[in-house]
C-alpha cells in the first residue's frame, strides 16, 4: 500500500493541498497523512500559553481562508469552533487534555483540507483524525 506523509513545511497554502492531491494521485497512493500547516501549531501553542484570543483568532481566521478556498468551509468551521471552546476553556483553567484539544485543531482542519483537494480531482475520499484511524 503506498503512502504519502505530507509536513506543515510544504502546507501553506490551499493550493498546496492540490498539489499534494495530485502527487498523491500520481504515486496512487491509497493513503495521505498530513500534518497541519505551517507555522499553526507553532501559533496555536504561542497563543494558549499567553492565552492571546487575538492571536488564536488570527489562526482560526487562516484556517477559514483555506477551507473557503477548497469548498470546505462548514466541514472546518466545525473543528474551529471545537477548537475555539478548547482554548476559551484552557485559557480559564489550563489543563493538559484542554492544550492537546487546541493544538490537534491544525491537524484536524489539515484532513480536512486534504480531503477536499482530493475530491477536487475527482477522488473519493475520507478524513480521520488520529483517534478515528487508529
Amino acid at each position: 500500500m503506498n503512502v504519502v506523509k505530507a509536513g506543515g513545511s510544504v502546507l501553506r497554502s490551499s493550493d498546496d493541498y492540490l498539489k499534494l492531491a495530485e502527487v498523491a494521485l500520481r504515486l496512487g497512493a491509497r493513503v495521505v497523512v498530513v500534518s497541519a500547516m505551517k507555522g499553526v501549531t507553532d501559533a496555536l501553542l504561542e497563543a494558549a500559553r499567553l492565552r492571546d484570543v487575538k492571536r488564536f483568532g488570527e489562526v482560526a481566521a487562516r484556517l477559514r481562508e483555506a477551507a473557503s478556498d477548497l469548498g470546505a468551509r462548514g466541514e472546518a468551521e466545525e473543528w474551529i469552533r471545537r477548537g475555539e471552546r478548547a482554548f476559551r476553556s484552557y485559557a480559564a483553567s489550563p489543563a493538559p487534555q484542554l492544550l492537546d484539544e487546541v493544538l490537534a485543531l491544525g491537524e484536524r482542519v489539515s484532513m480536512v483540507l486534504m480531503r477536499r483537494a482530493l475530491e477536487a480531482l475527482g477522488t473519493r475520499a475520507v478524513a480521520l483524525d488520529g483517534g478515528e484511524a487508529g
